[in-house]
């Protein structure tokens, strides 16, 4: 949306309203289309993007269902022990092993890699 700057004077209280610029607005979103994905696409931006190449979905499906077995206020930091685990093997173009990475990642913390329930 695209407006026009306020005048003093303009509105009840003398402090100036703002217009909406009905043309400006217009060809804005005529930009903001053409440069969106085509048309049934969606796209969740180009980090989303960076993302989802780096851990591809079935990666991730894996580490929420390690992740999740374990208490909800550490599941943020066991996720991102794993990611940085992942990230490790990915440099060294090692193959993925989640669940041996994650035992490693619970014994450095004393706790017992068994699935929880």
């Amino acid at each position: 949306m695209a407006l026009i700057p306020r005048r003093s004077g303009d509105g009840p209280d003398g402090g100036g309203v703002h217009r909406i610029d009905q043309t400006e607005t217009e060809r804005l979103r005529r930009e903001r289309l053409a440069a969106s994905p085509a048309e049934g696409d969606y796209s969740f931006g180009h980090y989303r993007a960076t993302f989802e190449a780096e851990l591809p979905g079935e990666v991730q499906r894996r580490l929420n269902r390690l992740v999740a077995g374990r208490p909800p206020i550490a599941q943020r930091f066991f996720r991102q022990a794993l990611v940085e685990a992942i990230r490790d093997h990915q440099r060294r173009g090692e193959p993925l092993d989640l669940e041996a990475d994650f035992a490693v990642i619970l014994r450095k913390y004393g706790l017992d890699p068994v699935t929880v329930g």
